[in-house]
């Protein structure tokens, strides 16, 4: 993640990109942020934050408020030859500020540089972020979710209770695209209605990224 500065306005989703590259590969992904001079871990396992993991290091914040979010984020990696480490500032931008003191997003944004299919590959990050948060192995539908997933992942993989894992080899194996996950759609319909959701949020809200060019406001609800 290159040093930068980052602007949103209140209530929108922040995307804190990370993109690690390690040899050995990294063994944990950590994301801090700095108040007042001291460092507080985040917790990626709630409906503010998410992403932070080996498979998706990016942090994605969710309807970010200035008082809580707005700060110096630090993505930390580790890997058996040692630690490393780089900062991100996120400023929050009150919506009942004066628009004449907020910096012009056009000009200041760092979403801007980004590609379409860079906006749609986060938009992606988002929504198996989401979907681990609804089916995961201790939920009720977990083995559900794998009996449907039979017959398009190869048993070794399913052995390995990730989420995070069987989208990627879906994508490697070109049986799903970012933007059309049709067999991932039918295998979450019939075990979670709220996973099902996601996923059509997520190809509509990418479908309008490619035709337009707007940054997505995902919220998987």
């Amino acid at each position: 993640m290159k040093p930068k500065k980052h602007y949103k306005t209140e209530g929108d989703v922040a995307i804190l990109k990370c993109n690690v590259i390690a040899e050995p590969p990294a063994s944990d992904i950590t994301w801090t942020i700095e108040e007042e001079g001291c460092k507080r871990k985040i917790a990626t396992d709630n409906d503010k934050y998410y992403g932070g993991l080996l498979e998706s290091p990016s942090l994605v914040i969710d309807e970010t408020e200035k008082m809580h979010d707005e700060g110096k984020y630090i993505c930390e990696a580790e890997n058996l030859a040692g630690p490393g480490s780089n900062s991100v500032h996120l400023t929050i931008n009150s919506k009942s500020a004066n628009t004449e003191t907020i910096p012009d997003a056009l000009i200041l944004n760092e979403d801007n540089p980004y590609t379409l299919e860079e906006r749609a590959t986060d938009c992606h990050s988002m929504m198996v972020n989401k979907l681990s948060g609804v089916i995961y192995p201790a939920s009720d539908c977990w083995e559900n979710f794998k009996q449907l997933l039979k017959g398009r992942l190869p048993p070794v993989v399913l052995q390995k209770d990730n989420l995070h894992l069987y989208v990627q080899k879906l994508l490697d194996a070109n049986r799903i695209q970012i933007g059309q996950y049709k067999p991932l759609y039918k295998a979450v319909k019939g075990v979670n209605k709220c996973a099902s959701g996601i996923i059509k949020e997520a190809e509509s809200e990418i479908k309008t990224i490619r035709r337009q060019g707007r940054y997505p406001f995902f919220t998987g609800k």
